[in-house]
Protein backbone atom coordinates (compact mmCIF):
# COMPACT_ATOMS: atom_id res chain seq x y z
CA UNK A 1 0.00 0.00 0.00
CA UNK A 2 2.58 2.48 1.08
CA UNK A 3 0.54 5.79 1.23
CA UNK A 4 -1.25 4.69 -1.90
CA UNK A 5 -5.62 4.84 -0.68
CA UNK A 6 -6.98 3.20 -3.76
CA UNK A 7 -6.31 -0.37 -2.36
CA UNK A 8 -9.44 -1.96 -1.11
CA UNK A 9 -10.37 -4.94 -0.15
CA UNK A 10 -12.22 -6.99 -2.67
CA UNK A 11 -13.69 -10.14 -2.53
CA UNK A 12 -17.16 -11.42 -0.66
CA UNK A 13 -17.28 -11.83 3.12
CA UNK A 14 -20.10 -12.97 5.07
CA UNK A 15 -20.96 -11.33 8.90
CA UNK A 16 -18.98 -9.67 10.69
CA UNK A 17 -16.13 -10.08 7.92
CA UNK A 18 -18.55 -8.42 5.17
CA UNK A 19 -19.15 -5.44 8.16
CA UNK A 20 -15.08 -4.92 8.87
CA UNK A 21 -14.91 -5.28 4.47
CA UNK A 22 -17.58 -2.50 4.08
CA UNK A 23 -15.93 -0.18 6.85
CA UNK A 24 -12.35 -0.45 5.83
CA UNK A 25 -13.48 0.35 1.84
CA UNK A 26 -15.68 3.14 3.68
CA UNK A 27 -12.94 4.71 5.25
CA UNK A 28 -10.44 4.62 2.29
CA UNK A 29 -12.82 6.58 0.52
CA UNK A 30 -13.05 8.97 2.88
CA UNK A 31 -9.67 9.23 3.50
CA UNK A 32 -8.89 9.15 -0.50
CA UNK A 33 -11.37 12.18 -0.82
CA UNK A 34 -9.95 14.66 2.20
CA UNK A 35 -6.51 13.62 1.53
CA UNK A 36 -7.32 14.59 -2.49
CA UNK A 37 -9.03 17.63 -0.94
CA UNK A 38 -6.13 18.52 1.30
CA UNK A 39 -3.93 18.36 -1.67
CA UNK A 40 -5.63 20.80 -3.70
CA UNK A 41 -5.83 23.17 -1.45
CA UNK A 42 -2.10 23.17 -0.72
CA UNK A 43 -0.99 22.99 -4.21
CA UNK A 44 -3.47 26.43 -4.70
CA UNK A 45 -1.21 27.61 -1.72
CA UNK A 46 1.85 26.84 -3.34
CA UNK A 47 0.61 29.02 -5.79
CA UNK A 48 -0.52 32.36 -4.47
CA UNK A 49 -3.66 31.20 -4.77
CA UNK A 50 -5.13 32.26 -1.79
CA UNK A 51 -9.27 32.91 -2.72
CA UNK A 52 -9.75 29.02 -1.60
CA UNK A 53 -13.40 27.37 -0.65
CA UNK A 54 -13.04 24.10 0.89
CA UNK A 55 -16.77 22.97 0.78
CA UNK A 56 -16.48 19.39 1.28
CA UNK A 57 -17.14 18.14 4.52
CA UNK A 58 -14.19 16.69 6.92
CA UNK A 59 -16.06 15.08 9.77
CA UNK A 60 -14.91 13.83 12.80
CA UNK A 61 -11.04 13.71 13.50
CA UNK A 62 -10.67 15.45 10.08
CA UNK A 63 -12.82 18.55 11.14
CA UNK A 64 -10.04 19.65 12.80
CA UNK A 65 -7.85 19.98 10.17
CA UNK A 66 -10.75 21.55 8.22
CA UNK A 67 -10.56 24.42 10.26
CA UNK A 68 -6.73 24.80 10.89
CA UNK A 69 -6.90 24.55 6.68
CA UNK A 70 -9.47 27.42 6.71
CA UNK A 71 -7.50 29.88 9.70
CA UNK A 72 -4.43 29.45 7.63
CA UNK A 73 -6.30 30.44 4.13
CA UNK A 74 -7.87 33.17 6.18
CA UNK A 75 -4.57 34.47 7.98
CA UNK A 76 -2.65 34.20 4.62
CA UNK A 77 -5.38 36.42 3.02
CA UNK A 78 -5.21 38.99 6.25
CA UNK A 79 -1.39 39.08 5.72
CA UNK A 80 -1.87 39.75 2.36
CA UNK A 81 -4.25 42.39 2.85
CA UNK A 82 -2.23 43.99 4.72
CA UNK A 83 0.68 43.65 2.69
CA UNK A 84 -1.02 45.41 -0.22
CA UNK A 85 -1.97 48.35 1.80
CA UNK A 86 1.51 48.78 3.11
CA UNK A 87 2.67 48.81 -0.30
CA UNK A 88 -0.34 51.45 -1.09
CA UNK A 89 1.44 53.62 1.38
CA UNK A 90 4.77 53.51 0.62
CA UNK A 91 4.00 53.87 -3.13
CA UNK A 92 2.50 57.11 -1.58
CA UNK A 93 5.10 57.86 0.78
CA UNK A 94 7.93 57.70 -2.49
CA UNK A 95 5.66 59.89 -4.54
CA UNK A 96 5.62 62.38 -1.74
CA UNK A 97 9.43 62.31 -1.30
CA UNK A 98 10.11 62.35 -4.83
CA UNK A 99 8.00 65.25 -5.43
CA UNK A 100 9.62 66.64 -2.01
CA UNK A 101 13.17 66.27 -3.91
CA UNK A 102 12.14 67.87 -6.97
CA UNK A 103 10.98 71.39 -4.97
CA UNK A 104 14.18 70.63 -2.55
CA UNK A 105 16.12 70.41 -6.02
CA UNK A 106 13.90 73.55 -7.66
CA UNK A 107 15.01 75.90 -4.51
CA UNK A 108 18.57 74.38 -4.17
CA UNK A 109 18.32 76.19 -7.90
CA UNK A 110 16.24 79.56 -6.80
CA UNK A 111 18.75 79.74 -4.05
CA UNK A 112 22.34 79.09 -5.93
CA UNK A 113 20.56 81.76 -8.44
CA UNK A 114 20.13 84.18 -5.59
CA UNK A 115 23.47 83.72 -4.15
CA UNK A 116 24.84 84.52 -7.76
CA UNK A 117 23.52 87.72 -7.29
CA UNK A 118 24.60 88.08 -3.93
CA UNK A 119 27.81 87.35 -5.12
CA UNK A 120 28.18 89.63 -8.50
CA UNK A 121 26.34 92.42 -5.97
CA UNK A 122 29.12 91.91 -3.90
CA UNK A 123 31.77 91.94 -6.43
CA UNK A 124 30.48 94.96 -7.64
CA UNK A 125 30.49 96.80 -4.85
CA UNK A 126 34.28 95.54 -3.78
CA UNK A 127 35.10 96.83 -7.09
CA UNK A 128 33.61 100.11 -6.46
CA UNK A 129 35.42 100.01 -3.17
CA UNK A 130 38.60 99.49 -4.44
CA UNK A 131 38.05 102.40 -7.33
CA UNK A 132 36.92 105.13 -4.12
CA UNK A 133 39.97 103.57 -2.39
CA UNK A 134 42.01 104.71 -5.17
CA UNK A 135 40.30 107.60 -5.74
CA UNK A 136 40.92 108.78 -2.55
CA UNK A 137 44.49 107.74 -2.13
CA UNK A 138 45.06 110.05 -5.29
CA UNK A 139 43.03 112.98 -3.53
CA UNK A 140 45.09 112.05 -0.01
CA UNK A 141 48.11 112.28 -2.83
CA UNK A 142 47.11 115.53 -4.02
CA UNK A 143 46.14 116.87 -0.94
CA UNK A 144 49.71 116.52 0.31
CA UNK A 145 51.13 117.56 -2.53
CA UNK A 146 49.18 120.76 -2.21
CA UNK A 147 49.88 120.86 1.52
CA UNK A 148 53.67 120.97 0.59
CA UNK A 149 53.18 123.31 -2.41
CA UNK A 150 51.46 125.44 -0.08
CA UNK A 151 54.30 125.75 2.63
CA UNK A 152 56.88 125.67 -0.08
CA UNK A 153 55.31 128.92 -1.15
CA UNK A 154 55.12 130.78 1.85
Amino acid sequence: MDGQLDSYITGDYKGAFESLHNAINTTLNQLSAIVGDISRVTTLLSQDNYNIDIAMEYNGDFYPIKEGLIKIIDRINIVMEEINITSLKVEENSKSISQSSADLSEGVVRQTKVVEQVRSAVDGIAVKSKQSAETAQRASDLAVVSTQRASDGN
